[in-house]
């Protein structure tokens, strides 16, 4: 959910703090999008024939996004209604993939599913414990080696072709 406050401008020129919270999505079809929004401009915010100007001065989300203070609200409300379509399996991978990329392409790699999400790896050595592990190292190593394998110098090599994350390791194709 994208949640902002609205306030309105000539108002806020004047010395007095009138707006208030909206939370998005708003509704799910564009022409009911333009009504509600312009009655909640007018009846929450004070918007009307002297006070025309509107601009967001704070916002909530769950993830790290920037919303700018004239930010286009009906792209928001679009942008919203894509994130509530992400099912909670995928939410940690979607906030992994704003914090590496940003919002607009994180939505088309969850779409698309072009990318690798190694989820709780957190360290070049769990990265490549995890890539010997599971055989993506191109080879079976003998239990008799493996006290002898760099599992961080390889998790680093790894690295290099991915983005970290506070949520683990992403790779983008």
């Amino acid at each position: 959910m994208i949640k902002l406050y609205v306030a309105n401008l000539g108002k806020y020129n004047e010395g007095e703090l009138v707006g208030a919270w909206l939370n998005l999505p708003l509704t799910y079809d564009e022409d009911d999008f333009k009504q509600e929004f312009q009655e909640f401009l007018e009846n929450r915010v004070g918007i009307n024939e002297e006070y025309e100007e509107f601009a967001i001065h704070d916002y909530e989300v769950d993830f790290d996004m920037g919303i700018g203070e004239y930010e286009n609200i009906a792209n928001l409300n679009e942008l919203a209604i894509k994130i509530e379509n992400i099912s909670q399996d995928d939410m940690n991978v979607f906030k992994a993939l704003v914090e590496a990329e940003n919002v607009d392409t994180a939505i088309d790699l969850i779409e698309s599913g072009n990318f690798t999400f190694y989820d709780n790896i957190n360290t070049h050595s769990e990265l490549g414990y995890y890539i010997v592990e599971e055989g993506l190292f191109g080879m079976e190593i003998p239990n008799e080696l493996e006290n002898y394998i760099d599992y961080k110098a390889i998790g680093r090599d790894w690295a290099m072709n991915m983005s970290e994350t506070s949520y683990g390791y992403i790779q983008i194709y």
